[in-house]
């Protein structure tokens, strides 16, 4: 499942796009060490980075590209800027789920680094008002989930998969600012649902990998939630969650619903450009790769006579009996952001 890149890109392509990449990335380490973080982090740099990740290093040469907007050095601030915001939403999530931390003190110096870098953008296009909402929106999700699901089995609702983005709304101003300065508003919104689709999208699948994880850390995500409360028992215990997750047909509703979405994404795109673009290449390729893990899920529950379940999560009913799941768990960590860049499931 994993294809190279160079298959279907025009070498000229692959190479601009890995030169900005990388000029955005460099970017991003030298103003770390030139502030004094560079050897602060407790995570590695590349992966506050978003090194080769949509999210991350690919995402303003993606977004240049859909919206044919050439000029390098714009790019690559704004690249470099988003990066700053990417680090302040993994530094607040991680000052939430562990105050004791230095997270604490660092979020509020990359987010002062990232409100400096975009500055000049947002007062370019008179953007303060609703860079102010994106950021409150921000913050208000990630208080709402530590309320709602921090240590605490409370059931989700369709509507709760909002969330999911709003918590990473940061993403959002990148796309507004690249269709201002190509002229392009009139895309802007059909744009930020794309991205806000794919975010959920890479948002659900890493949950489901980092559910044994969430667990134990008391972050009670949609998989580790309804696993609880779809299990033969419906009690709090690391066994009843993978019970109700893999055999309820939770995993398969959460897996089909991200297929679905990606299908949306996939119209979205063409509605925009019907090119053969990277952003429409790595989601066309993100689908398969996650359509083809379901294909395998599919087979080993025909073969244990398991029932298969696509419906609304919120809809499941519990488990009746125990049954065997642990031929289920190793699909779970294919869905690792890690494993699904667009380097290595573009297609």
């Amino acid at each position: 499942m994993h294809y190279i890149i160079e298959k279907v890109l025009p070498i000229n392509i692959k190479m601009k796009i890995e030169k900005i990449s990388n000029e955005i990335e460099n970017s991003f380490y030298e103003n770390l060490k030139n502030l004094g973080f560079d050897n602060f982090f407790n995570v590695p740099k590349n992966y506050l980075a978003g090194h080769r990740r949509f999210f991350g290093t690919y995402y303003l040469p993606y977004l240049a590209e859909l919206l044919r907007f050439n000029n390098e050095r714009k790019i690559i601030d704004i690249g470099n800027a988003s990066l700053f915001g990417r680090a302040f939403v993994i530094a607040q999530d991680q000052a939430i789920d562990n105050p004791s931390k230095d997270w604490v003190f660092i979020s509020p110096l990359l987010l002062k680094e990232f409100i400096k870098k975009i500055g000049k953008f947002i007062k370019e296009f008179h953007l303060e008002s609703t860079f102010n909402k994106i950021l409150l929106d921000s913050i208000k999700a990630n208080k709402n989930e530590q309320k709602l699901h921090k240590n605490k089995i409370t059931p989700y609702a369709n509507k709760d998969l909002q969330n999911l983005y709003l918590k990473t709304r940061i993403v959002d101003l990148p796309v507004i600012l690249l269709c201002h300065l190509c002229h392009k508003q009139k895309s802007q919104d059909l744009l930020l649902s794309i991205i806000r689709k794919i975010l959920v999208c890479i948002q659900i699948c890493d949950d489901l990998a980092d559910v044994e994880e969430d667990y134990s850390s008391g972050n009670y995500t949609i998989p580790v939630t309804h696993g609880v409360l779809l299990s033969e028992k419906g009690e709090t215990s690391l066994e009843n969650m993978y019970e109700g997750l893999l055999l309820s047909g939770l995993l398969e509703s959460l897996i089909s619903f991200v297929i679905k979405t990606l299908n949306e994404v996939l119209e979205d795109i063409e509605k925009i450009s019907d090119k053969k673009v990277q952003l429409k290449i790595y989601s066309l390729g993100l689908r398969n790769y996650i359509n083809e893990i379901l294909k395998e899920i599919e087979k080993i529950k025909m073969n244990e006579r398991s029932n298969i379940f696509y419906d609304d999560f919120t809809k499941l009913k519990p488990v009746k009996k125990r049954k065997k799941y642990n031929s289920l768990i190793l699909f779970l960590k294919k869905l690792e952001p890690a494993n699904i860049t667009p380097e290595r499931i573009v297609t």
